[in-house]
């Protein structure tokens, strides 16, 4: 005897026993199914008037038992410590499924919603049927039938005969799986869709762990951040990366994924598809830390404020949003070995470094693009297809490719043409360095005021107290600013008055490279 992962009933349910049911069947469209884009009056319509002709015995519903998805979650639970990180990782599922129970739902949709969105639709009187369906109904008479037409009637307006009728005599189909492990009962999900085959991310984003959850939260939480896919991004299509096969959501884990990478010295590492499963599964991947994914939570809601900055619909490549994700991966980080800084940049004009940022991205894929004839210059071409001869290693071949070498040569060419911008956008408030060394000593303060004989920088006279007040009107300053390389020894410290300070921070004093 084969032992059964899955134990499921079927049995026949009419709409009277399945209405009841439609409060406590709950449909997560980013963790258990594809997204829910709700039938318009015209699909529903059609799909009634089916099922009312005789098709209701055909259509099912797939549901799970919320009660065995937890039983499963708790035993899974007991195969790790509490000081593992799989153990708080597999208690978020389990408080994600008791949420939902304590929230008054039995049941996990598997198979059905659009269907189940239609009958209650149709049932709360939303929309009439367009076309005629006839039938012979009985009456309260012995013996009696009466012949009606649907059409037009909306299901409120029926005769109760009428609703009786249709609440009794049409029937579904209704699997409800009783017992199996949580992936088993989410493979259900993937075998009961198999019209549209599910490629490798929708399997993997639909188990409620506790980072499927976190990227669901991020994306539902952040209108602009949905707004930027649905909009603005091109590229957004093929197997892999189509919205409606949460290609949104694929992007997010990608770039996730590459920051736990990076955080860990592994800077041109994009994640494979094994990375991903386990970011995705209900133990999780222990060492993607919350520090981590709330850095690139960070990060990615600031590119979505880039994006719309302007107020305009402009459209950007997948390929040119990664790049631009690759590129504050590392000047955000003060740790980054490519963080040539060794501090954190800030934007401070979300406008002018997005319009930099494209510029910079359009001129790096135009550089180099095509093979150039070393004798004579000009640019190659294809004697077969008398095509311009592309380079295989330019910048603009590399975006889009995932390999070691590519991530590298991408950010290689984009830390570099920040390093050359910074100045100018440091110098005109696009962009910052956040400081974050401890303020002057006071007796730093003592050094620089005797040594300097009581003088600011600047050549003014200063009083004791400008210096050591309770309300000080000075501060210490750099004579070469931090940003170009100078030390914090007192050499290069002096005074200033504080509104001097402040207008000096706004000049360029930048450091290059």
């Amino acid at each position: 005897m084969i032992e059964r992962e899955i134990k499921a009933k079927n049995r026949n349910v009419p709409l009277k026993d399945i209405q009841p049911m439609f409060g406590k069947i709950y449909s997560d469209e980013m963790l258990l199914q594809r997204l829910l884009n709700k039938w318009d009056d015209d699909v529903a319509t059609s799909h009634m008037i089916a099922f009312l002709k005789g098709h209701s015995n055909i259509y099912s519903l797939v549901l799970i038992n919320l009660d065995s998805a937890l039983e499963y979650s708790n035993n899974l639970l007991l195969d790790y410590d509490e000081e593992d990180g799989e153990y708080n990782n597999i208690q978020e599922t389990i408080n994600y499924l008791q949420n939902k129970i304590d929230s008054g739902y039995q049941f996990l949709n598997v198979d059905g919603q659009h269907r189940i969105n239609c009958y209650q639709r149709f049932l709360s009187s939303e929309f009439a049927l367009t076309e005629s369906v006839i039938c012979q109904v009985p009456t309260t008479n012995d013996g009696e039938f009466v012949t009606v037409d649907l059409k037009d009637t909306l299901y409120k307006d029926m005769p109760t005969y009428v609703q009786e009728y249709i609440m009794n005599e049409y029937e579904l189909l209704v699997t409800m799986i009783e017992e199996g492990t949580l992936q088993n009962m989410v493979d259900v999900t993937i075998f009961t869709n198999l019209g549209e085959p599910w490629n490798t991310h929708e399997m993997r984003i639909i188990l409620p762990s506790s980072f499927n959850q976190f990227v669901h939260n991020m994306m539902t939480d952040n209108p602009l951040l949905t707004k930027v896919f649905e909009e603005h991004l091109t590229g957004m299509s093929g197997n892999d990366y189509k919205l409606e096969k949460k290609g949104d959501s694929r992007v997010v884990c990608e770039q996730l994924g590459y920051l736990h990478n990076s955080r860990n010295g592994n800077y041109y590492d994009w994640p494979k598809d094994d990375t991903l499963d386990k970011m995705s599964s209900i133990p999780g991947l222990t060492s993607l830390t919350k520090k981590t994914l709330t850095e690139g939570k960070s990060i990615i809601n600031k590119m979505a404020e880039l994006v719309h900055s302007d107020g305009k619909i402009s459209k950007m490549n997948r390929a040119s949003w990664d790049n631009l994700f690759l590129l504050m991966s590392v000047v955000t980080n003060p740790k980054h070995d490519l963080n040539p800084y060794n501090n954190s940049v800030e934007i401070t004009n979300d406008i002018d470094f997005f319009d930099w940022f494209m510029k910079t991205d359009t001129e790096l894929r135009e550089k180099d693009k095509f093979v150039i004839d070393p004798n004579t210059g000009n640019v190659m071409v294809n004697p077969t297809t008398n095509t311009k001869l592309k380079n295989s290693e330019s910048f603009n071949s590399k975006c889009g490719a995932k390999k070691s070498d590519d991530i590298k040569l991408r950010i290689t060419e984009l830390v570099i043409a920040f390093t050359k911008s910074y100045p100018t956008l440091f110098g005109n408030g696009t962009v910052k360095l956040v400081e974050k060394d401890a303020p002057f000593t006071k007796n730093q303060k003592k050094e620089v005021a005797v040594e300097s004989k009581w003088k600011s920088i600047d050549g003014e006279d200063l009083k004791y107290s400008d210096i050591f007040s309770t309300t000080p009107t000075v501060d210490g300053d750099h004579k070469k600013t931090r940003y170009s390389g100078g030390t914090r020894d007192t050499k290069n410290l002096g005074l200033r008055k504080s509104s001097a300070n402040r207008r000096k921070n706004k000049k360029t004093e930048a450091f290059s490279k």
